[in-house]
């Protein structure tokens, strides 16, 4: 059984598990049931066993330090699409790319349909 201590890099909920990155470079985890209650965020001290394998979050006492402050996302106003975006809405915005894919599909499939008509 290993202690350690030391400050949060980054925190994520992947694989069913609760997984932080610690200032060291190294990763620990534990199952979301096991996790701290709060969760400790970005920026803490935390204090811990990491297990026999090193590896696992155990016992985890959350020492202080601030928790670093999060930047928040300005609201969308829908009037304008970056091309580098991955984000995904609907209804689709008016400038975004996916719009004209719609349209393209639509007039394909109403010149297929009046072929079939005549």
């Amino acid at each position: 059984m290993t202690q350690v201590t030391g400050v949060i890099e980054a925190t994520t909920d992947k694989f069913g598990k609760f997984n932080v990155l610690m200032d060291n470079g190294k990763w620990y985890s534990t199952n979301p049931e096991r996790a701290p209650n709060p969760r400790p965020v970005k920026g803490q001290t935390i204090t811990f066993d990491s297990g026999s394998t090193g590896k696992y979050l155990n016992s985890v006492r959350i020492e202080g330090g601030a928790p670093a402050p999060t930047a928040s996302k300005p609201a969308s106003s829908g009037g304008s699409f970056s091309a580098n975006s991955t984000a995904r809405t609907f209804p689709v915005a008016p400038l975004a790319p996916e719009r004209t894919i719609n349209r393209q599909n639509a007039l394909t499939n109403a010149v297929a349909y009046s072929r079939e008509c005549d």
